[in-house]
């Protein structure tokens, strides 16, 4: 309501700055010139305050980068609105019509201009990706210079990795979080089944966890994109706006943001090309926790979570000891390593090798 009342205030203070200075600028000395020139002022006035309220409205929740868009349409459209009543003037009937009503001449100069600066914010709008085809190295959008941005979505945050690749510092690229992500993961939190609910709050810790890093630049995005209704579609749009890379989790963003060109980073590619690199031969200290399915094995687990089933270690089973991987099995669940206890000999008197 406050808004609507300084929106109301500020087309009335307009609309009386017209009527009273537009005829001082005119200049005349008949009154009822004057009055013409009074009323044509105050229509002028009205017409720059919708103008202006009608971009705040339009733009208030748009990016920054849509500002030189505008100003480039407004002024292609008030050149074009120019030459278009310039050539309606040539017409004998209009100009001499125009010149003997001041109202008439400035309603057709006002409805010109607002005609075709509208169609121009429009129409390069609606095609400014084209431009850069049509003008060399003209292109409506922000370009991004160094590192791209990391948008992190809502299975990135509850699946909780991110916050320590960030913690590293390997990573100094900027992090965007968008609003509608933070919604989402709320929604997540507030869910009446207990497992979402706990997925939720986990995302929501771990997103106070990355803001509250002195490390890392973290920037609460609140584009909005009304007219998308998915999340995956909004994350795809702002990647595009902001040319930054989607950080997730989740496969079928993954596969719809490559159709459409959007870098992604996936976090479960990114742990798997972390993980050391293991070759036969190898020997490392593992903590035994569990029997083996053939008889005398015992597995244990490397810090990244792989299996390793050791050979004849059954009296190993709760203890840590030295071991030697022997081969890898690679299966669509992952890796597996098979080792032995290391100097242990076979039951022949040979050592393994």
């Amino acid at each position: 309501m406050a808004r609507v009342i300084i929106r109301t205030l500020f087309a009335l203070v307009c609309i009386g700055l017209g009527y009273t200075f537009f005829p001082a600028i005119r200049g005349s000395g008949e009154s009822a010139v004057f009055a013409n020139a009074g009323l044509a002022g105050a229509i002028y006035g009205l017409a720059v305050a919708l103008l202006i309220i009608a971009l705040e409205l339009l733009f208030a929740k748009k990016f920054i980068q849509s500002v030189p868009v505008i100003m480039i349409s407004l002024i292609f459209g008030f050149i074009v609105a120019k030459l278009f009543v310039d050539a309606m003037f040539l017409v004998p009937a209009i100009k001499t019509a125009a010149e003997q009503d001041l109202v008439l001449n400035s309603a057709l100069n006002l409805i010109v201009v607002f005609v075709f600066t509208y169609l121009s914010v429009i129409v390069i709008f609606r095609t400014k990706d084209e431009w850069k085809f049509i003008i060399p190295y003209v292109e409506f959008r922000r370009t991004q210079r160094g590192a791209k941005p990391l948008i992190l979505d809502t299975s990135c945050l509850i699946d909780g990795r991110i916050a320590d690749i960030l913690a590293t510092g390997a990573v100094d690229n900027q992090v965007v979080i968008p609003a509608f992500v933070m919604r989402e993961a709320q929604a997540v939190a507030d869910s009446k089944d207990r497992l979402k609910r706990r997925r939720g709050r986990r995302g929501l810790d771990i997103l106070n966890k990355i803001r509250q890093n002195p490390d890392i630049e973290v920037i609460l995005h609140e584009a909005h994109y009304g007219s998308v209704s998915r999340v995956d579609e909004k994350l795809i749009r702002m990647a595009r706006d902001l040319d930054g890379k989607i950080v997730t989790t989740d496969f079928n963003l993954i596969k719809v943001a490559a159709v459409q060109g959007i870098p992604v980073i996936n976090l479960n590619d990114l742990a798997e090309a972390l993980k050391p690199v293991i070759i036969p031969g190898e020997e490392m200290s593992l903590q035994l926790i569990r029997p083996g399915e053939e008889s005398g094995q015992a597995v244990g687990y490397l810090d990244d979570g792989t299996m390793v089933v050791v050979d004849d270690a059954h009296d190993f089973i709760g203890k840590t000891a030295e071991i030697t991987i022997t081969s890898i099995h690679q299966s669509s669940a992952g890796k597996m390593f098979f080792g032995r206890i290391k100097g242990r000999e076979r039951n022949d008197g040979r050592k393994r090798k």
